[in-house]
C-alpha cells in the first residue's frame, strides 16, 4: 500500500478549505501523535469514515504535530497504522495560538477536538473532547440527518 502525502497547511491556506460550498458535511479532527486521547479515538473515526462511504461525507485528520515532527513522528505514525482517512497537518506559524478562535471561538485549544461544516460551507458545530465510537456515530448521524431536511 502506497503510503498517503500530507500536506502541510497554515491558517490562510486551511481557512478556505474548512468552509467549501458544497453539499458535502466535512469532519476536521485535530489531532497529534503525542496526544494519547487522540491516538485512541482514532479507530472511531476510521469506523465513521466506511460508515459514510459513498455519501456527501469527507472526514479528514488534521495533525497538530510540531512542523518538525511531521518527518520524524507523523508520516511514520500514519504509515505505521496504515491510515485511510486524509491527514493533513496544520503549521500555524504564528505564536501564542492566536489562530485557534479561527475554528471555534469555543476552542480552548486542546486537543482532540472536532468541527464539523455543513452542506453549503456553513460551520455547524464544534467539540472538545474524546469520542468513544458511539458517541461519535450518534453525534455525526444526527447532523447528517438535520443537514439531508434542510
Amino acid at each position: 500500500m502506497k503510503a498517503q502525502e500530507i500536506p502541510t497547511y497554515t491558517m490562510e491556506t486551511l481557512e478556505p478549505l474548512l468552509t467549501q460550498e458544497d453539499d458535502t458535511i466535512r469532519v476536521f479532527n485535530f489531532w497529534a501523535t503525542w496526544c494519547k486521547p487522540c491516538v485512541k479515538e482514532l479507530p472511531a473515526f476510521e469506523a465513521l469514515e466506511a460508515h459514510f462511504a459513498g455519501k456527501p461525507f469527507k472526514l479528514v485528520l488534521i495533525s497538530l504535530d510540531f512542523p518538525q515532527a511531521k518527518e520524524s513522528s507523523l508520516i511514520p505514525f500514519v504509515e505505521r497504522r496504515q491510515l485511510k482517512p486524509e491527514v493533513w497537518h496544520l503549521d500555524p506559524q504564528m505564536k501564542d495560538n492566536v489562530w485557534i478562535p479561527k475554528i471555534s471561538e469555543a476552542w480552548t485549544g486542546s486537543i482532540p477536538a472536532t468541527l464539523v461544516t455543513a452542506r453549503g460551507g456553513d460551520l455547524y458545530e464544534f467539540k472538545e473532547q474524546s469520542f468513544e465510537q458511539e458517541a461519535l456515530f450518534e453525534w455525526i448521524e444526527s447532523i447528517m440527518e438535520a443537514e439531508m431536511t434542510r
